[in-house]
């Protein structure tokens, strides 16, 4: 169960994870709660997807406060009894409150969790609108289903699993298990050799919104271009924040430096033309873009967002900085552009990363909790 399905990153998992419980001839659905979101048109393998995977919009809703409530879950309710699932697997906070509107007994729920939701987070203060008291009441809620069902956690990242533990009861803390992301390595193909030529081919993947910090990476690419390096961003993503980025590319003078490719499917296509992945998103849960780049053996920079620690050892198969800071970010990347020896040295130990993290044995992980 998902919100809906695009190009964002557990959505993508999603999919994956459906497709391989197919090959492995067990019976799957996926359940979104609204229409799929434009970006699903670049959705990786989405004609496969939607060939043999049914996928069910359901129009059902949790409404605490409203007399109809079991009413408005008449369409799930449905699913479920023609279904008569043996595993719930939620992803993100809104299919993770309908997942859990009916239990039924005999059923592992299982909620993934990809990083800091709303409206689960602490809140220190006292609520004081209507929205914030219903947001308590339905924190409560969902707490009690989670108990009452034996609800267990995957977290993509240590980082995850600690942030896990401030938004679920204590008693609770014993079901959360770590189960880091995965690739398809096969469709990120390792471009041995590659070395560095000009102009330097720099790349970011994510959606444009505020927190993956495009304006950040612009103004590292406009600090580079200063200091007399011919370079230029490739930004695969779409989202908000585009033409206040494009408007900022404007006024730094670098617009031709900067390329929106916006919602692309041939992610792997685009890599194989690069130099060096930047990454600046924080929080980050986990960074599965950065994975991917890793794969096709671009060496990545990174600022620490948290997931990404469990996987980028800096200087070693990448870089990871604890701060926005400009210069260092820079720094890091001239390095690499100034040492072909660095560059192809990272290169391999970032394939050498990517290929501990094969989707195959991320499913069977999956299956075996599933099983618990």
């Amino acid at each position: 169960m998902i919100p809906h399905l695009g190009c964002g990153g557990a959505e993508i998992l999603v999919g994956k994870i459906a497709l391989h419980q197919k090959r492995l001839r067990h019976q799957v659905e996926i359940v979104t709660l609204h229409q799929q979101d434009s970006t699903f048109e670049h959705y990786p393998d989405h004609e496969k997807l939607e060939r043999e995977i049914p996928i069910t919009i359901t129009p059902s809703r949790v409404k605490l406060l409203k007399r109809n409530k079991n009413e408005m879950l008449c369409d799930w309710k449905n699913i479920l009894g023609r279904f008569s699932p043996n595993v719930i697997h939620a992803h993100l906070y809104e299919a993770d409150v309908l997942a859990h509107s009916a239990l039924l007994p005999n059923v592992n729920y299982i909620t993934h969790v990809h990083g800091p939701v709303f409206p689960l987070e602490k809140k220190k203060k006292i609520p004081s609108t209507k929205k914030e008291l219903y947001e308590v009441l339905e924190k409560k809620w969902l707490h009690k289903k989670y108990r009452d069902s034996n609800t267990h956690f995957i977290a993509i990242s240590r980082a995850t699993s600690d942030y896990t533990k401030t938004i679920i009861p204590h008693s609770l803390y014993k079901n959360i298990e770590i189960i880091l992301n995965a690739i398809e390595l096969e469709k990120f193909p390792y471009q041995e050799q590659k070395k560095i030529s000009f102009p330097i081919k720099l790349i970011t993947t994510g959606n444009l919104v505020a927190k993956k910090n495009h304006d950040f990476m612009i103004r590292v690419v406009k600090h580079l271009i200063d200091a007399g390096i011919n370079c230029e961003l490739e930004i695969l993503g779409y989202g908000v924040k585009e033409n206040e980025l494009r408007d900022l590319t404007s006024f730094l003078g670098i617009e031709n430096k900067i390329q929106f490719r916006g919602s692309v499917g041939n992610v792997a296509d685009y890599l194989s033309n690069a130099h060096i992945y930047l990454h600046a998103a924080i929080p980050e849960p986990f960074g599965l873009a950065i994975l991917e780049a890793m794969a096709t053996g671009l060496p990545p920079v990174t600022i620490d967002g948290g997931g990404n620690r469990d996987f980028i050892e800096d200087g070693k198969n990448g870089f990871i900085i604890p701060e926005k800071n400009i210069m260092v970010f820079a720094e890091r990347i001239i390095s690499l552009i100034n040492d072909q020896e660095l560059y192809s040295t990272i290169s391999k130990e970032a394939r050498a990363t990517a290929i501990k993290f094969d989707f195959e044995s991320y499913v069977q992980k999956v299956n075996e909790f599933y099983k618990r």
